[in-house]
């Protein structure tokens, strides 16, 4: 028997593909459940039923680059994901919290929302990533803690090496771990077959980072142009969570704080665009989980800072 074959039509304003950059995109001809093409507004076949979204943009399915379930949220990760999902974000990495409470995000949510998890962040004792991970004293424990984790399933290592920006003192906090203890881990996971990203504020912390073999750095505020042309030639990724930054002006603070952050947020964002310059993968990651910072509508805040810089294509 011959199967039935329906056509569709979905209207939107913009079409966002890769595939097909810089053409004037407007709809999706779907027959029998797949996506057969996408069109123009002056190529949509007569006959065909339709449905229009006027102001509404189509796109694939969006990855949050970084992101945490933290533990006070354990008990609402369905909630959690319902939120990611209702934004198009239908795959996540998750950068650790105390309780690992991201990896319980991944075996609950399997089927429903991909999680790749990083469980706990590892950050030295006494210094910055206490509310994100698990506290290294020495290379012993820090290899210990990594299998501990791989036994645990986690899908890459988050090695926090540097504090945070703190726009009361202007300055980034204490953080991150000596040169050489950062190298050891780093190659320690390598060898055990993970990647991994690292947390990193700072021109030098980011260039250590960069220098020590990470897949990725995260956030990487204050970075140079030097280290931005050694990322691209090592294609190590950026996740520069820009609206995470612009996110910290809603908390309570100073005036002076506030004016503080406007200088480190204008050049983190023209330092994203000399690093799409150079060729370095630049990645979206919202950074949610804080209160302030929130599921879902944090990350189409970013893919907005991100889409109207030049350097952006769609």
């Amino acid at each position: 028997m011959k199967r039935h074959e329906q056509h569709l039509l979905i209207r939107a304003d913009k079409i966002l593909t890769l595939a097909q950059q810089g053409e004037n995109l407007h709809a999706v001809l779907i027959k029998d459940g797949f996506i057969e093409d996408i069109l123009s507004g002056n190529a949509v076949p007569d006959n065909v039923k339709t449905f229009n979204f006027p102001g509404h943009v189509i796109a694939p399915c969006f990855c949050d680059y970084h992101l945490h379930f933290s533990a006070s949220a354990r008990g609402s990760v369905p909630q959690t994901a319902d939120k990611l999902l209702a934004h198009g974000i239908r795959k996540t990495y998750e950068g650790g919290d105390t309780t690992g409470a991201g990896l319980k995000a991944k075996k609950d949510l399997h089927g429903k929302l991909e999680v790749v998890s990083a469980g706990q962040g590892l950050y030295k004792a006494g210094r910055y990533g206490k509310y994100i991970g698990q506290c290294i004293k020495n290379i012993e424990h820090a290899r210990s803690v990594i299998e501990a984790l791989i036994s645990a399933g986690v899908d890459y290592i988050k090695i926090v090496h540097s504090g945070i920006y703190d726009p009361e003192t202007d300055r980034i906090t204490a953080g991150g771990f000596e040169r050489s203890e950062l190298g050891e881990m780093i190659a320690f996971a390598r060898d055990e077959g993970l990647p991994v990203f690292c947390h990193a504020n700072g021109a030098r912390a980011t260039r250590e980072a960069v220098e020590a073999g990470a897949s990725a750095i995260i956030h990487g505020l204050y970075v140079s142009d030097e280290t931005l042309s050694e990322m691209a030639e090592k294609n190590i990724v950026c996740i520069p969570t820009l609206q995470a930054f612009r996110s910290i002006g809603r908390l309570p603070g100073s005036a002076a704080a506030k004016n503080n952050l406007e200088r480190p947020v204008d050049g983190h964002l023209a330092a994203v665009s000399r690093a799409h310059a150079k060729g370095v993968k630049v990645l979206p990651g919202s950074d949610a989980g804080p209160q302030f910072i929130p599921y879902g509508t944090s990350f189409i805040e970013e893919l907005m800072v991100i889409t109207n810089t030049k350097w952006c294509k769609f």
